[in-house]
């Protein structure tokens, strides 16, 4: 596991108070009173520190949220809705791991946090060990030659893959433990229930995709060949990762063949959103037109898991799955 790059130690404030003497408390001067009453002695609990956590992207931070629960306030470093392996972050953008205690990434997709890292003030967490990406066919340079160095782009969408969802979790629960060991028990056990949670939403896939018609999912974008290999589907992809690269026509010669030879009742465009091609090859194979979410960004009204179950869902239907 990749430790924290810079240590860090939480300080607990304590107002002590000696017998006889005037009131410590914030904001107060030496020998004046307490607002909190005659007695001098605030009423007011002093707030246990929380660790400020900032994750690179949003799958990440959730799964800080479900460990740390309310010692430690996790953040987005990509703004909704961006593409982070695009995305060129911004003076302004990393301006906001200033007052952060530690930021939790994966190395090897998004070139430009990747530089920025090593120049970064914050504390920081590769958990490229854990989410282990690989690579898939056509991420870079979509049906192209796969031989080339571009056709070799890591695949960023580890957590459409529960089981390896699971084992990035267990990393950051280990590194919550080792910046904050006086909470260690709450990190444990709120990591056994997100693993419980991954484990039953492993099941739900494992058998709602176990009997399908089709075994092809057509998807705008090459961002479910995690969920595939580990379910036993095939992913066919309009496009890779990178949204500047268009699909060619010998792209969408492949997809129109693995529709036609994985025969599935509906292909899938990105969730909340419209792309042209994915409409002209609905029309065009006598496919319907459904969707998934790959999850970059926080789902509308819904968290990780809901969204997880959403995909599955649209997949049975889209697979003829019984």
């Amino acid at each position: 596991m990749e430790s924290v790059q810079k240590p860090h130690r939480f300080l607990i404030v304590l107002c002590c108070v000696a017998l006889g003497c005037g009131a410590c408390s914030p904001g107060s001067t030496s020998g004046s009173p307490s607002a909190a009453g005659s007695s001098g002695v605030s009423t007011t609990p002093q707030q246990e520190p929380r660790i400020k956590a900032v994750a690179s992207v949003y799958p990440i931070a959730w799964l800080i949220d479900q460990i740390g629960g309310e010692k430690v306030e996790a953040s987005v470093l990509t703004p909704q809705g961006a593409e982070p392996w695009g995305y060129t972050y911004s003076e302004a953008d990393l301006g906001a791991l200033n007052g952060a205690d530690v930021l939790f990434y994966v190395a090897g997709f998004q070139p430009s946090l990747d530089a920025a890292v090593g120049q970064l003030s914050a504390p920081s967490v590769n958990l490229e060990e854990s989410a282990k990406l690989v690579h898939h066919r056509g991420l870079a340079s979509n049906h192209g030659d796969e031989s080339s160095e571009a056709g070799r782009q890591l695949d960023p969408y580890f957590w459409q893959d529960p089981v390896r969802f699971s084992l990035v979790a267990e990393e950051i629960s280990q590194s919550l433990t080792n910046m904050d060991p006086e909470n260690s028990s709450l990190y444990a056990q709120n990591l056994a229930q997100l693993k419980t949670a991954l484990e039953g939403l492993d099941t739900e896939f494992s058998q709602g995709l176990s009997q399908c018609a089709s075994h092809a999912v057509v998807s705008y974008r090459a961002a479910y060949a995690y969920l595939t290999d580990r379910y036993h589907l095939n992913q066919v992809a309009v496009r890779g990762i990178d949204p500047s690269i268009d699909p060619t026509q010998k792209d969408l010669r492949m997809v129109k063949l693995g529709i036609a030879e994985g025969r599935p009742k509906a292909i899938f465009d990105e969730a909340g959103k419209s792309n042209p091609v994915m409409t002209d090859l609905a029309g065009q194979t006598g496919t319907q037109l459904a969707s998934l979410d790959t999850i970059t960004s926080e789902p509308a009204m819904a968290d990780y898991l809901a969204a997880m179950r959403a995909n599955l869902e649209s997949l049975r239907g889209g697979l003829g799955c019984v």
